[in-house]
């Protein structure tokens, strides 16, 4: 059985985060573009990137793959997004992680936070 996006971003993320801030993580990427990895007009692939960040991950090649892409956001988060990383990690909670992701990470505009919670709190206690 071939395994969607959604669980590929599960399966990497909780190897590399708490079981909150990988939720919180997962809370955001589905209310930005649900696992979607394709480019858009709203922004390139699952965290709906723009601007430098958009051309960084597009380098990479094959930036359209789900992996490339959870890559691409453990890159930033030890590199580029420090902070978001340190505010993320500071977290305990799955609706501190989904802030801190959406507030550092992904600086969204119109971010829907009760929603982001929301997905997360499905994400949490589905896995």
């Amino acid at each position: 059985m071939q395994l969607t996006n959604e669980q590929i971003a599960w399966n990497y993320l909780i190897q590399r985060f708490t079981k909150e801030q990988a939720a919180g993580i997962m809370g955001n990427l589905r209310q930005e573009h649900n696992f979607k990895t394709d480019d858009v007009p709203s922004g390139l692939g699952i965290a709906q990137w723009l601007g430098a960040r958009r051309e960084q991950l597009i380098q990479r090649g094959n930036y359209s793959d789900i992996n490339v892409q959870l890559d691409y956001i453990v890159w930033e988060l030890e590199n580029t997004e420090s902070r978001a990383s340190t505010q993320l990690r500071a977290q305990t909670t799955v609706e501190g992680a989904t802030r801190a992701f959406q507030n550092y990470y992904e600086r969204c505009g119109d971010c829907r936070e009760s929603q982001r919670i929301q997905y997360a709190i499905e994400y949490y206690n589905r896995y």
